[in-house]
């Protein structure tokens, strides 16, 4: 999954976002397919929330999520390659795509709703991790006190749940930059 959220997101500065209707300002939640990555779906979040309540920090994470990623993207664009800083915002930005992946497998594929409930708390708790990671190191690499490592006690659980290896993921940036 790294290698093709790489080649289709960070290869090319695809900048876009991944949610086209967030199920907070508008009723829908709506990913679009997007290569071999993202499938379509849609769902109606008041109608959900009340068979499936976690459903709404569900799509509050997600938004903000993608709202991190669509511009770390575009802030990345005027930082040398070589700079640590752009490799490590790269990874966040994997990081973050991976996440959203795997919500879309978790809402395309469950099978009942009890088990949707489960799955959502499941990747609320993990992705808010990764929210509050992504949302603080951006934060300091905008006021200058950021750190030339991504070394969290929290990150090690967020890279498991969503299938990422960290060498992998390492290889993939070193190879690109």
């Amino acid at each position: 999954m790294i290698h093709d959220i790489v080649k289709n997101f960070l290869a090319n500065h695809n900048c876009i976002k991944i949610i086209m209707k967030d199920g907070v300002v508008v009723n829908d939640f709506v990913i679009e397919r997007h290569s071999n990555i993202f499938s379509k779906i849609s769902i109606d979040v008041p109608r959900t929330k009340a068979k499936c309540p976690p459903i709404t920090r569900t799509v509050s994470i997600a938004k903000n999520l993608d709202f991190y990623q669509e511009n770390v993207c575009l802030e990345i664009k005027n930082i040398a390659d070589k700079n640590v800083i752009k490799q490590i915002l790269q990874k966040l930005r994997v990081m973050v795509i991976a996440a959203l992946v795997k919500l879309n497998e978790l809402i395309l594929r469950y099978d009942s709703i009890n088990k949707l409930r489960i799955n959502l708390t499941e990747w609320n708790t993990h992705a808010n991790i990764l929210l509050e990671l992504v949302s603080d190191y951006v934060t300091k690499v905008k006021s200058g006190t950021f750190e030339k490592r991504l070394d969290h006690p929290r990150l090690s659980g967020v890279l498991k749940y969503l299938n990422l290896n960290v060498k992998n993921l390492n290889t993939e940036i070193s190879i690109l930059y």
